[in-house]
């Protein structure tokens, strides 16, 4: 994995620490090679919903926040990896809860909000 990866995946490890095990896991899983990008953000937008479902205190916004720059401000591997790897699960993991679609709608930022929609549309 390349630093961009990692220090992207760090920064959302610093605000839900237990999504480290699920890269950690991964990343073992995958053994001797790396697992793929999409496949690891795909993990790890799931572990962000199963957090997200299991803390009903915690804020989040930080975390989307992240996502979000990912999709905007990064290069075109994170982007391609947050859009389809992490925002797409997020949407699959909330097609038949609709309170989690509603969480999820207030926490992404407009442009990863616009990609899970046209994913939701398209039929997640």
């Amino acid at each position: 994995m390349g630093n961009s990866v990692i220090d992207f995946l760090g920064k959302i490890v610093c605000e839900i620490p237990i999504i480290k095990q699920t890269i950690d896991d991964c990343t073992v899983l995958w053994l001797p090679d790396e697992p793929p990008i999409i496949y690891l953000f795909g993990e790890v937008g799931e572990s962000i919903i199963n957090e997200l479902l299991n803390d009903h205190k915690k804020s989040f916004k930080l975390c989307f926040d992240i996502i979000e720059d990912g999709l905007t401000n990064l290069g075109n591997l994170i982007r391609t990896a947050v859009a389809t790897g992490m925002i797409e699960a997020m949407v699959a993991k909330s097609d038949n809860d609709l309170q989690l679609w509603t969480r999820l709608e207030k926490l992404f930022g407009p442009e990863s909000k616009k990609h899970a929609l046209a994913w939701r549309s398209f039929g997640g």
